[in-house]
């Protein structure tokens, strides 16, 4: 069984969740949750899978 490694960045401000995520993507981490107006910065940050609250 493979297992996924989500990142839960959906609360602060934009630069909280930047830092947030960039470290997920350093470390390794398979999936982010975010809201739905983060999901087109998040893209711009890097190579990683995205799951948004609508």
């Amino acid at each position: 069984m493979k297992r996924s490694v989500w990142l839960k960045a959906d609360a602060g401000d934009w630069e909280s969740k930047k830092r947030r995520i960039t470290a997920g993507l350093e470390a390794g981490v398979d999936w982010v949750l975010v809201n739905d107006v983060d999901v087109n910065a998040v893209r711009e940050l890097g190579n990683i899978k995205i799951a948004a609250f609508t």
